[in-house]
């Protein structure tokens, strides 16, 4: 009975995140977007990076290892990026926009 309770409760939460996807997906291609156009301030890189890095560790949680994988894949890849405080020549905006794509694949999945 516990453990039924537990699963039915556990899966309220994953679908709770689930629904969540949406919106931090929007915030991180906002910050993106802000970046790449050269709008945003100083701080925005760490935003982008800290979503990612959120979106990787609660996506796991949640049993999605896609959504965790490739959110892992975009952080690792911006992470220098973020550390020098530059984006990057264009060949890399386009590698990391192509990761961003990715990751709203594995969410739609």
């Amino acid at each position: 009975m516990k453990s039924d309770v537990f699963k039915q409760q556990l899966e309220a939460l994953s679908a709770e995140y689930r629904a969540t996807l949406p919106g931090k997906l929007a915030r991180v291609d906002a910050l993106w977007q802000g970046l790449s156009s050269g709008e945003a301030d100083a701080g925005a890189s760490a935003d982008l990076l800290r979503e990612l890095h959120t979106l990787a560790g609660s996506a796991k949680t949640f049993g999605l290892a896609a959504v965790s994988s490739t959110a892992r894949t975009a952080e690792v890849f911006f992470e220098p990026f973020c550390a020098a405080g530059a984006i990057g020549p264009v060949a890399d905006r386009e590698t990391f926009s192509s990761l961003l794509d990715a990751l709203r694949q594995s969410v739609a999945g």
